[in-house]
């Protein structure tokens, strides 16, 4: 035994040799973690197929920031369509200002009475103006109440002889809205009344 052993001392190294080497090969094969795959299903959206080995998952917060570590990308999904509700907001209209309406104009050179028309403020304007004809020209001009609402008011005003105003202004305050009827009287003029009515 010895004697062989002596004679063939090499072959036997060379054997033990690459005995240790299939050892160790076979345990470094063994210890390896195999390599772990995720598969999408086929109907979800998913972010591309990584392969991940355990060793190399952070163990700390230093690690975090290694670059070799392999993230998978953040998927934003859009929500569905929404309807759009429109809404309309009344916007209030400010009352109108009273202002100056004229509801009755006459042009005549003989006394006449009026047909009604209706005033509805209390204050009255009257423009008045005569134009001698002859001999001592004059306008006697009165504003009556024609209905139960006004029934009782009246305004007078008119020229006296031999003086006929141009465009001369009357100002009448507090009266009833109603009806009402001008009545007129002259002597040899021609006139002009308008009255308005500020409401």
């Amino acid at each position: 035994m010895n004697n062989f052993i002596k004679q063939n001392w090499f072959k036997i190294g060379i054997l033990v040799i690459l005995g240790g080497t299939v050892f160790a090969f076979s345990q470094s094969n063994r210890n390896t973690t195999p390599v772990v795959s995720v598969t999408p299903s086929d109907n979800s959206v998913t972010a591309p197929l990584v392969s991940v080995v355990p060793s190399e998952f952070p163990t700390s917060t230093n690690d975090v920031q290694n670059p070799s570590v392999q993230t998978a990308p953040v998927v934003k999904i859009k929500s569905a369509t929404s309807s759009t509700v429109s809404v309309t907001k009344a916007i209030p209209v400010p009352p109108a200002q009273p202002s100056w309406h004229t509801v009755f104009t006459y042009t005549g050179e003989s006394s006449t009475d009026s047909a009604p028309f209706r005033m509805k403020g209390a204050h009255w304007r009257v423009t008045y103006s005569c134009t001698s004809m002859g001999q001592y020209p004059g306008v006697h001009v009165t504003i009556t109440g024609a209905d139960s609402a006004s029934i009782g008011e009246s305004e007078s005003f008119g020229s006296s002889v031999d003086s006929c105003p141009p465009n001369h202004v009357y100002d009448f305050y507090n009266h009833t809205p109603g009806l009402y009827v001008v009545g007129t009287s002259d002597s040899n003029a021609s006139y002009t009344i308008t009255i308005e009515d500020y409401y």
